[in-house]
């Protein structure tokens, strides 16, 4: 990790992502959490190794279906 790095504090990250994301019913305000909260580049480490994405910053998470 580089000096410009900073470790998260998961706790927060996880709290603000509940109370400001997923429990706001205002789309705005909703919107403005995730942007404050989410990066559009990302990784993730699970059992297989690493994967990352970079997801377009209009993308839009729907359900399937």
């Amino acid at each position: 990790m580089s000096d410009a790095e900073v470790t998260p504090d998961h706790d927060a990250l996880l709290r603000a992502n509940l109370e400001r994301v997923f429990n706001e019913r205002d789309p705005d305000r909703r919107a403005l959490a995730m942007a404050d909260l989410y990066v559009w580049a990302a990784a993730g480490l699970d059992d297989t190794g690493i994967s990352s994405i970079k997801l377009p910053q209009r993308f839009v998470r729907s359900r399937p279906g």
